[in-house]
């Protein structure tokens, strides 16, 4: 079935134990212009427990494609990895490893348990941005991908306790009273107009915190957590 061809959003699983990272694919997503659901796990537990459906994932959507970190807390990546392949059931799910790692025993670990692809996270947005769009452009544009596979409930080890975090949890502060937002803004002009039509139309408290450079923003994202950036 080419994916292309649909006009429904994708769903992405995203296996990431940083929620900053996890902010940061996030937003480069959005960026990249793929209509995206994007499912956030934030360990390996998590993510077999929203693969196989269990507990508060019982209605989980099969991923059309999975992007894996490798250093993973309770299971590792490479164990998900395995898991994800060696299950008749989620085995056709395309696996595409986003690490920091370099090593080459990594990777090279990777492909054995049939990873689909390896990337190296981008270090610059406009990187991470460009990457996103290139997994777009051939994951869902240019590839054809297979139907999922029938699920064998048979073939399902018994259910664990631990169940997955949903992504708006992490994507939009749900539950929280104050609202964080990182404004990416080089016009300091600019930044308090924004301000001030944010302060005015909000409902939830507001932090806003400003960056006037990229790197200023990274910097930022990877030590703070926020529920957007502008």
């Amino acid at each position: 079935m080419r994916r292309g061809a649909t006009k429904r959003p994708v769903d992405i699983l995203l296996v990431e134990d940083n929620p900053a990272d996890a902010r940061l694919a996030a937003e480069a997503l959005r960026e990249s212009n793929l209509e995206n659901r994007l499912h956030w796990a934030p360990d390996g537990v998590a993510a077999m427990a929203f693969l196989r459906r269990r507990g508060k994932d019982a209605d989980a959507p099969r991923p059309d494609l999975i992007l894996l970190d490798l250093n993973l807390p309770k299971k590792d990546g490479r164990e998900v990895l395995a898991e994800v392949k060696g299950d008749p059931s989620l085995k056709r799910i395309p696996v595409v490893v986003l690490t920091t790692s370099q090593a080459d025993s990594d990777r090279n670990r990777s492909y054995e348990l049939h990873a689909n692809c390896y990337f190296v996270k981008p270090r610059q947005w406009d990187e991470f941005v460009d990457l996103m769009q290139s997994i777009r452009d051939f994951w869902f544009t240019r590839v054809s991908l297979p139907d999922p596979a029938p699920v064998d409930p048979v073939a399902l080890p018994a259910p664990e306790p631990q169940v997955a975090f949903r992504a708006d949890t992490i994507l939009t502060g749900k539950g929280r009273e104050e609202m964080k937002v990182l404004l990416v803004e080089d016009s300091p002009s600019d930044a308090r107009i924004v301000s001030e039509l944010l302060a005015d139309a909000g409902r939830r408290k507001l932090s806003l915190v400003c960056a006037s450079t990229l790197g200023d923003a990274l910097s930022r994202v990877r030590g703070q957590l926020f529920d957007a950036i502008l």
